[in-house]
């Protein structure tokens, strides 16, 4: 799968029809929460049917409008990657997600990290 290229076209679809263009970045995250939690009795009912239609359509759905609020709060691949990294550097080493949690508030937490992050970027 080509993420790129699918964001891409989600992008233009929704330059292209008018009742997307009018949605503003607070319908399309309240749009989420509702595909989300779709999502969430699709997955139950997969397990007790063993038809996994129902999570890949609401998978998609989750994906599609996690594009489109990327795309309205102009935010770029970067921030996956800061995801990624932040993750192994938060995450690394523990057995139990908890401590590893309390390890990095104790650090600074995630404010600290991006402040790092970004001053890091604005380096090079």
């Amino acid at each position: 799968m080509n993420l790129e290229k699918a964001r891409l076209q989600v992008i233009e679809q929704n330059e292209e029809i008018q009742t997307f263009r009018d949605d503003t970045i607070l319908a399309v995250a309240q749009m989420i929460n509702c595909e989300s939690q779709e999502l969430l009795n699709a997955i139950e009912l997969g397990f007790l049917t063993d038809d996994a239609t129902a999570i890949i359509s609401e998978a998609s759905d989750c994906l599609y409008l996690l594009f489109r609020l990327f795309h309205l709060l102009d935010i770029d691949e970067r921030a996956i990657e800061m995801k990624v990294k932040r993750n192994y550097l938060k995450y690394m080493g523990f057995d139990n997600k908890e401590q590893a949690i309390s390890e990095w508030k104790a650090n600074g937490g995630d404010q600290r990290y991006y402040d790092l992050y970004l001053d890091k970027l604005a380096e090079d």
